[in-house]
């Protein structure tokens, strides 16, 4: 009998368990359209490999050093083509599978206390980046996998599920973000216990193992010991949302991702919470109004709504609502894993932006013959590589001087745009202390 490799999409939940992040993760498949799978059994995945050695290999109970690996796609194809792939007899299933992949789920040989297996290293496509007259921004890299030889990529950012053994929300958030900012930051990636052992360095009531939870001050512990350093933005008087809308959207166009430390409130008690914003949706006048997170307890590009009618993004509505039967949940900190020559924080040349925009809307209204209403202040942060090739391909003066200047590594910049159309950037260095503006690009 031929060995089974492929299997339909009404076997994914069985693969996938019965825990909430794997009902959640096929949900999410079956609105990609996931048709197919291929399991590649004894997978050797390179995290857990770490968590085992580190970990579980010293356990009483025998647990497999193997994961299963499980790859998903979005076009029909049979168990005997698969096979004959494999044997040099179909030349072309394999651009199909090329074409239509959609990603990969480890699946680890561990159980959670309800008997569910553990969701490891996932990486899944993200939903389409255009939905009718709206748009999603994602942070996604190049992510590889090897199936039997057949080289596959995916554009995402990982995720996995905690592991109360070696990691919490907080391990698992530095993880995801950890591995989001490797190739822009050039730092190594490390593995969940790893990540624990570095945040301990720094005192606290709690075991090491089995992981109860990291602090603020453990979270800032494991960044500085990968030679990178972590700001971190306090909204909690700020009863709005608009700080937190602008990191999201300055951060998240260098590629940055931010961890949320959130606070759940159920009736009396609470508790604190920590996960990943990995992208968010703009509407027509390019203002956010969803956010996509990696929640360790509930799955990867987790859709995060306003609590209406506030319509506030600093207060949740997602499946800590709705499933889970929390009565609040709110955005307090925000983390941002930087580089430590980034030395222009935040909360500086955020208070430039606001007065920047307050400036520029009273010269507006000055102005009979402009409508401040289509006038658009941006702030984003760029590198100066991603920042040039940008502008190589955009209408501005002077753009040869502009080109060829020095610039520092990294820029903040405010961006002014009149009915959707961008007319000026004005560059900060930000590698100084205090705001300092480097150069003023003006478009035509």
């Amino acid at each position: 009998m031929p060995k089974k490799y492929v299997y339909s999409n009404r076997k994914f939940k069985s693969f996938l368990g019965n825990s909430r992040q794997g009902r959640y993760i096929s949900d999410y498949l079956i609105a990609l359209n996931a048709k197919r799978c291929v399991v590649e059994n004894e997978y050797i995945d390179k995290d857990y490999t770490i968590d085992f050695q580190r970990y579980y290999s010293r356990a009483h109970k025998i647990i497999s050093k193997y994961t299963h690996r499980i790859h998903f796609f979005s076009k029909s194809f049979s168990n005997k083509d698969f096979i004959e792939m494999l044997k040099g007899e179909n030349d072309t299933l394999e651009d199909v599978l090329k074409k239509h992949y959609l990603g990969f789920v480890v699946v680890k040989p561990i159980l959670d206390f309800n008997g569910d297996p553990l969701i490891g290293r996932t990486c899944l496509k993200t939903y389409p980046k255009i939905d009718g007259n709206m748009e999603r921004h994602y942070l996604s890299s190049e992510q590889k996998a090897t199936l039997y030889g057949i080289q596959l990529t995916v554009k995402s950012v990982p995720y996995q599920a905690q592991d109360r053994g070696v990691s919490a929300c907080a391990t698992v958030a530095l993880w995801t973000a950890l591995n989001t900012v490797s190739r822009l930051y050039d730092v190594r990636k490390v593995s969940p216990v790893e990540i624990t052992e570095m945040s301990s360095t720094y005192p606290s009531r709690n075991r090491i193992f089995p992981q109860n939870g990291l602090t603020i001050e453990q979270m800032i512990i494991c960044l500085r010991s990968l030679s990178l350093d972590a700001e971190v933005i306090n909204i909690t008087r700020q009863n709005n949302d608009f700080a937190l809308k602008t990191a999201v959207k300055a951060y998240s166009n260098a590629g940055i991702p931010l961890i949320y430390i959130l606070e759940l409130i159920m009736q009396r008690n609470s508790a604190l919470h920590a996960t990943v914003n990995t992208g968010y949706k703009t509407d027509v006048a390019r203002n956010i109004i969803e956010l996509y997170i990696h929640d360790d307890q509930i799955g990867p590009y987790n859709k995060v709504l306003p609590i209406m009618p506030a319509n506030n993004l600093r207060y949740w509505d997602n499946e800590w609502i709705r499933v889970m039967g929390y009565n609040n949940l709110r955005v307090d900190y925000i983390i941002v894993p930087i580089y430590h020559k980034m030395r222009l924080e935040f909360n500086k040349i955020f208070s430039e932006y606001i007065e920047t925009i307050r400036s520029a809307n009273e010269q507006f209204q000055e102005d009979a013959n402009l409508d401040d209403t289509l006038l658009d202040i941006e702030l984003l942060l760029y590198t100066i590589q991603s920042y040039k090739n940008e502008l190589f391909n955009k209408q501005i003066y002077n753009k040869e001087d502009v080109l060829t200047k020095t610039l520092p590594r990294f820029l903040w910049v405010i961006r002014f745009s009149y009915n959707q159309q961008t007319f000026l950037d004005q560059v900060f260095d930000g590698t100084a202390t205090y705001p300092t503006i480097l150069e003023n690009v003006s478009y035509y």
